[in-house]
């Protein structure tokens, strides 16, 4: 059996030179890159996000910073899917709500692009109980895949 999902998750678009199982791999730019073989119940970007919930250091995470903001973000592959999540953000330091996301969201876009990938679709946030964006999540489609 477990030879088999094996070789699901190895004939799975979206998983590069898979070796089967789940495990932190590279991207060929040496992003982290965290392949899950695991079916999640949850959609998408939320799944991407629950598997990405801890182990925010190296080598699990790699740190980004565009002007006044920085975070720390990593690539998921769950449910044949690839997604680029960011937390551990800060900045910018403003209380105009619409600047702060604005200026995260263009940090996920930029952690996409270095990772050689372009975002897809809707952005999934996750919010602290202080309403301060926690994390972001968005399926991507990479050139190395």
């Amino acid at each position: 059996m477990a030879a088999l999902i094996a070789l699901l998750v190895c004939a799975v678009p979206g998983i590069a030179e898979s070796n089967g199982g789940s495990g932190l791999r590279a991207t060929p730019s040496g992003i982290p890159w965290y392949v899950s073989d695991r079916t999640s119940n949850y959609p998408g970007a939320e799944a991407a996000m629950r598997i990405a919930s801890s182990k925010w250091r190296a080598p699990w995470a790699m740190k980004i910073k565009s002007g006044k903001v920085s975070g720390k973000f990593r690539l998921v592959t769950v449910n044949g899917s690839t997604y680029v999540v960011l937390a551990k953000m800060r900045g910018p330091f403003t209380l105009n709500f619409e600047a702060i996301k604005d200026a995260r969201m263009d940090l996920l876009r930029k952690a996409a692009a270095q990772s050689g990938c372009t975002t897809q679709g809707r952005t999934l946030a996750k919010y602290t109980p202080q309403k301060d964006i926690e994390k972001l999540a968005a399926q991507v489609q990479c050139n190395f895949q």
